[in-house]
């Protein structure tokens, strides 16, 4: 929503947005016994982001 808010204002400087939410993509159910080494160390990073932080 923020983003869109200021894609929409078009305010004096801003020249791109970066949007990073890995919380869009949904979470693998079923790894894939094929998935390529670099694939698991993505879904790996991508876990990392929905576990919940350590107080």
């Amino acid at each position: 929503m923020v983003t869109d808010t200021m894609a929409v204002q078009r305010p004096e400087g801003l020249i791109g947005i970066h949007t990073d939410m890995p919380q869009v993509v949904p979470p693998l159910v079923t790894r894939p016994a094929d998935m390529a080494r670099e694939e698991t160390r993505g879904a790996d990073h991508r876990s990392e982001f929905r576990e919940p932080a350590s107080p």
